[in-house]
């Protein structure tokens, strides 16, 4: 027998059933997992058929979406090539002083052009309108049945005349004087009358549009009477054959007393706005009354 040596450490002895401990673990998983596979491969089996059904609903909403596309592609280009594509008449509404036919003309829209580049482009189709023709205060293009449009425009209201050599040529309400002239006034509107700067006929008349209808009505017309002592002075030839002097800066504050003052007169003669308010009777009447 071996005897022990001094300092020698005792041996360890190792436990069987310590040791094999874990390989029986490992197999143990070994065997959970293979009892798993069946169910996942059942698992598999049961959502294959949802997920086929799922891929062929896809397939035909892309097959609708696509087949829907190329019938609106295909309903928009026989669309352009047929008269409904294009323009058949044209109409004008809203016209009192300009002539139908003169705004197609200054339209530049033409039977048989595109409708779709007519509407593309209205907007600045009828800024050009306006500014070709400025008694238009508006204008519009609007679709009118199938393949017919309509031009739709508002006029500026004419507010006198001027004359030039028996011709009268209408004034808007803008100052503005038309190029087109006519042979006789329509309406009542007053006759501008000496009118040399176009920005003192432009303030003449934004005077008169501010004044009452009865008293627009009493005017027949407005002569420029300014000197270099007063700018704004003005003569107004009134329907009842009294003329009345003003200041066009005062004269909607003065005119108020004009009913009151040519009652004062007793016949016909002038009166005077300009400064202060004072009726003077035509000589050829006082001397006729008073020989």
């Amino acid at each position: 027998m071996r005897r022990k040596q001094k300092g020698e450490k005792p041996k360890s002895r190792v436990d069987p059933q310590r040791t094999i401990q874990p390989w029986e673990h490992y197999l143990a998983k070994q065997e959970n997992a293979n009892s798993a596979k069946p169910s996942q491969e059942l698992h598999v089996s049961k959502t294959l058929p949802q997920w086929n059904r799922q891929r062929t609903r896809r397939l035909v909403k892309n097959t609708t979406i696509v087949l829907l596309v190329f019938l609106v592609v295909g309903l928009v280009t026989a669309y352009f090539l047929t008269p409904f594509s294009r323009v058949r008449e044209i109409s004008v509404q809203g016209t009192n002083v300009a002539a139908d036919q003169a705004v197609i003309d200054e339209s530049h829209i033409r039977s048989g052009e595109s409708l779709m580049h007519i509407f593309l482009h209205r907007h600045t189709m009828t800024r050009d309108l306006k500014k070709r023709m400025p008694i238009l205060q508006s204008a519009q293009i609007v679709p009118n049945g199938i393949n017919d449009i309509t031009l739709r425009v508002k006029e500026y209201p004419v507010v006198g005349y001027t004359v030039k050599q028996g011709i009268y040529y209408p004034v808007l309400s803008t100052g503005a004087v038309l190029k087109d002239g006519q042979s006789k006034p329509v309406g009542n509107s007053p006759i501008y009358a000496d009118f040399t700067s176009a920005k003192h006929l432009a303030f003449a008349v934004k005077v008169y549009t501010s004044l009452s209808q009865h008293v627009q009505a009493d005017i027949s017309e407005v002569h420029d009477t300014s000197d270099q002592r007063n700018p704004n002075r003005v003569m107004l030839y009134m329907n009842d054959q009294n003329k009345v002097i003003a200041d066009l800066t005062t004269l909607k504050q003065k005119i108020i007393y004009y009913p009151k003052m040519k009652t004062q007169l007793k016949g016909t003669g002038i009166v005077d706005l300009e400064v202060g308010a004072y009726a003077i009777p035509n000589k050829s009447e006082n001397s006729a009354k008073n020989p």
